[in-house]
């Protein structure tokens, strides 16, 4: 076991933090985009918006509408209204409207954080043959396993929940940090990634869905989404039905099911000019329930007549259930403020780890130095690498101009570019700094922080004072917590500068030779 703990954290370890930052990161991804997109910052009005006369609108502009049709309505965390389509050479589209003002909202080009942050953390972004999300799947596993053994090799549990030797021996202190972060949120760790790997059981596990329902991918998708798929059946010269009076009708057959009044989150057409098209209503994040897609209706596109009602069953309840509980889209901020706290803890937890195994290899001296240091090398860039890079991609968003382009590429893959970058460079300058990297990239990432902040204000006038005095606590949130990051980073690079004074260089490694010469 405790063989099993240590190589899959040595070799998957990197991987895994970068999932968990991402992770952590898309909790608030909504108000990343906010505050990366300015044009999204407005106020949240709850009541229904109409999106029938946006709907004509669009067809005379684009001179009609290709087969599919996706309405976001506006919800708290995100409340602006956004029709998705795609015309009739299939190129893709989207139109934001202000549900207030009505106006349309042309947003800065910019993946954000429901672009960039996560999705990388199911996918790191690679769409090739769908390896991304088998890459991520296999850490998941992996994690779990780690998770398991490290329990079995634990000898005091309930003790090393309440000690951290903080003025120990450096060893000792990462080392019960370690233990500390695992224990403390081990729920959370446990979860997350079995609920991850639960939510792309489709893909990881495709023959279940074929041998339960024959090979029939129509009748498994009316049960899982409540979608009922028709054959093409020619285009239709009859007027659509009201999508408002669709959502209407569903709303009010749902409240007085649940006892309580419910809201549509999204509404969905498919063939939309065949005489067979469908719509599809969906409550996917419910407001105040941790089970998701709690209710879905599929309705016939022109007569309106309602096909299909989805009734959820108790697998299905317990797969949406547990599904909610990773994606907390649910309005509860106590609960969003402790899920982001565990996914720091589960960051602290793997780097803390990695450091633990470096300094008993080099306190032993049974590891070649080469070896040690590229592991070290390689830790500092996945951790404090991958931290600089995020923020370098919030100072990208705030410095490139909003027609930048480059090589063919537009504004929002530049921003990519920058982070990746970034990334490359953190681990170059830590296989040539060694373990001084440590002191420099917490350095960068205080000045990448404060950076952000000053150019968010620079940029759109939304200084933090103003933003808490408006009420815009997203924004305020955001540049609080890079403030905080500022501040975290800067103790860090004192300390670690403080403690190579008093060290001589490479004391550690100097120690570890001369241990391995004597015997």
């Amino acid at each position: 076991m405790k063989t099993v703990h240590t190589w899959c954290g040595l070799l998957l370890g990197g991987l895994i933090f970068a999932v968990f930052w991402m992770g952590t990161l898309s909790v608030f991804a909504h108000e990343t985009d906010a505050w990366m997109k300015p044009e999204l910052r407005v106020s949240y009005d709850p009541t229904v918006v109409s999106v029938d006369a946006y709907l004509d609108e669009i067809i005379a502009e684009y001179s009609g509408i290709g087969d599919t049709l996706t309405v976001q309505y506006p919800k708290r965390r995100d409340p602006v209204l956004r029709i998705s389509f795609s015309d009739r050479s299939k190129r893709p589209h989207q139109i934001i409207v202000n549900p207030i003002s009505g106006e349309r909202i042309t947003d800065t080009d910019s993946l954000a954080g429901k672009g960039f942050f996560y999705p990388f953390h199911y996918n790191l972004h690679i769409s090739w043959k769908g390896i991304g999300v088998w890459i991520v799947g296999f850490a998941a596993i992996s994690f779990l396993l780690m998770i398991l053994s490290g329990l079995m090799i634990h000898r005091k549990i309930v003790a090393d929940f309440f000690v951290f030797r903080r003025k120990k021996s450096l060893r000792r202190s990462t080392l019960d940090l370690h233990n500390v972060t695992a224990l403390v949120a081990l729920p959370f760790h446990i979860a997350m990634p079995f609920t991850g790997l639960l939510i792309f059981a489709a893909i990881y596990l495709q023959s279940a869905a074929e041998v339960q329902y024959k090979g029939d991918r129509l009748a498994a998708a009316k049960e899982m989404s409540g979608l009922v798929l028709r054959p093409p059946g020619g285009t239709s010269n009859d007027s659509r039905a009201s999508i408002d009076g669709l959502v209407e009708d569903a709303m009010s057959r749902w409240s007085l099911k649940a006892g309580r009044t419910q809201k549509v989150d999204q509404a969905r057409v498919f063939g939309f000019n065949d005489a067979n098209g469908v719509v599809l209503i969906r409550q996917v994040f419910p407001s105040n329930d941790v089970e998701l897609s709690a209710f879905a209706s599929s309705y016939d596109l022109y007569s309106g007549e309602l096909l299909y009602d989805q009734t959820r069953g108790p697998i299905s309840s317990s797969y949406n259930w547990l599904s909610g509980l990773h994606y907390i889209q649910f309005d509860h901020w106590v609960l969003r403020w402790l899920y982001f706290l565990a996914g720091i803890a589960s960051c602290v937890m793997i780097a803390s780890g990695q450091l633990s195994w470096m300094r008993a290899r080099i306190r032993k001296g049974n590891r070649k130095e080469e070896f040690v240091r590229a592991v070290r090398a390689l830790t500092i860039g996945c951790v404090t690498g991958i931290i600089i890079a995020s923020g370098a991609f919030l100072v990208a968003n705030r410095l490139l101009p909003r027609d930048a382009a480059f090589a063919g590429y537009g504004r929002s893959d530049l921003e990519v570019w920058v982070f990746f970058i970034v990334w490359i460079v953190s681990f170059c300058h830590a296989a040539v700094r060694d373990t001084k990297a440590w002191r420099d990239q917490s350095g960068a990432i205080a000045f990448i922080a404060a950076l952000a902040v000053l150019l968010n204000w620079v940029t759109t006038g939304d200084h933090l004072f103003k933003m808490i005095g408006e009420g815009l606590w997203p924004i305020a949130g955001m540049d609080l917590f890079l403030i905080a990051s500022s501040v975290v980073a800067i103790a860090s690079a004192v300390r670690l500068f403080k403690t190579e004074r008093k060290l001589k260089p490479h004391k550690l490694e100097t120690r570890a030779l001369e241990h391995r010469a004597a015997k």
